[in-house]
């Protein structure tokens, strides 16, 4: 058509791969799911050649894996898979603290500053009842996991961060934002604190912190994993998007 300028084969992939990671982190696109060409091509109406593209770079960030014979899918979850993202997180998160208190200045105190003011103000559940925490608190919750590490000068280690953080939202989407025993959790005087070392510039607690904070999220997830009754023998693929791919936890 005169007068409209179709975007770039790159431009496209970009959309491509952002809608995708997206349907992969909600949960539109469950564990195990088949990633067909075709059918991708049909859901984002791309070419081919766009998907594989997309596919290709989420492959290098783990959010979609590729088998022979088999073609790519989402990766499937398992306890010792969630225990090993838990440990790999730990220590790459905590590395880029450490560095942003040690060598960040004003502008990183104030990104920490106003993400934790927006976290703080934000309600962590859905209404007063339910246990389940809402998405506008997971986000700024997000936020604030960004802000703490954004002074850290090692690009790369914020760039695995990412990713990592990425690959646990994948479990938390697969638990269909799992109910949470409203005691078993103080959220606010987590962040407060984890907060406040940070500001205070001590790297060892604030690294400690955050360390304790998000091995616990990580149990949540494991008794969840373990409790729910689509556990199978074997890992098997998910057929359809309203089923779950769960891998065997061994234990």
């Amino acid at each position: 058509m005169l007068g409209v300028t179709m975007p770039p084969e790159r431009t496209r992939a970009a959309g491509v791969f952002a809608r995708l990671r997206a349907d992969i982190l909600s949960g539109a696109l469950p564990p195990g799911t088949k990633l067909a060409f075709s059918s991708l091509s049909d859901r984002y109406a791309a070419s081919v050649g766009v998907t594989r593209e997309a596919l290709s770079r989420l492959g290098e960030l783990g959010l979609v894996v590729s088998e022979p014979q088999v073609g790519y899918r989402v990766p499937f979850i398992s306890a010792e898979d969630l225990l090993d993202l838990t440990v790999a997180r730990c220590e790459v998160e905590c590395a880029a603290l450490e560095q942003s208190v040690a060598r960040a200045g004003l502008e990183w105190e104030t990104g920490v500053v106003a993400s934790h003011y927006a976290l703080e103000r934000t309600p962590v559940w859905k209404d007063e009842t339910a246990r389940v925490v809402s998405p506008e608190w997971s986000a700024q919750h997000t936020a604030f996991h960004v802000a703490l590490i954004s002074g850290c000068p090692s690009r790369r280690l914020i760039d695995i961060a990412a990713a990592l953080r990425d690959a646990n939202q994948i479990y938390w989407s697969w638990s269909s934002g799992v109910t949470l025993d409203r005691d078993r959790r103080d959220f606010a005087a987590e962040h407060v604190a984890i907060k406040d070392a940070a500001l205070a510039r001590d790297a060892a607690l604030a690294s400690g912190l955050l360390r304790a904070h998000l091995r616990k999220t990580a149990d949540i997830l494991l008794d969840h994993l373990k409790s729910t009754d689509t556990q199978a023998d074997e890992a098997k693929p998910v057929a359809g998007p309203d089923e779950r791919g769960v891998a065997k936890s061994g234990g």
